[in-house]
């Protein structure tokens, strides 16, 4: 993580990548409504995804794989879900 990183709040990081997922906008889109940069929100959506399901795997979700895999130039993201029911 880098210091341009840091700087942004948990709670800013969670919201902007939950509104990523719930509305499938573009980072370009976000900027607007999170006030971070397309090249940050690239960055952090990935990591506050990552961190998330590590964290509530275990226990709420039965996802075992999921790949981000972001084209460039960083304005889309692609998310790649993977189910498996037990």
């Amino acid at each position: 993580m880098s210091h341009s990183t840091d700087a942004v709040p948990a709670e800013q990081r969670l919201m902007a990548t939950l509104r990523f997922l719930a509305t499938g906008r573009s980072v370009e889109d976000l900027k607007y409504s999170c006030v971070i940069s397309p090249q940050l929100l690239g960055k952090i959506i990935p990591e506050t995804c990552v961190a998330t399901y590590k964290v509530l795997r275990r226990k709420y979700l039965c996802v075992s794989i999921i790949i981000i895999v972001i084209a460039p130039p960083c304005t889309f993201i692609y998310r790649v879900f993977v189910f498996v029911y037990t």
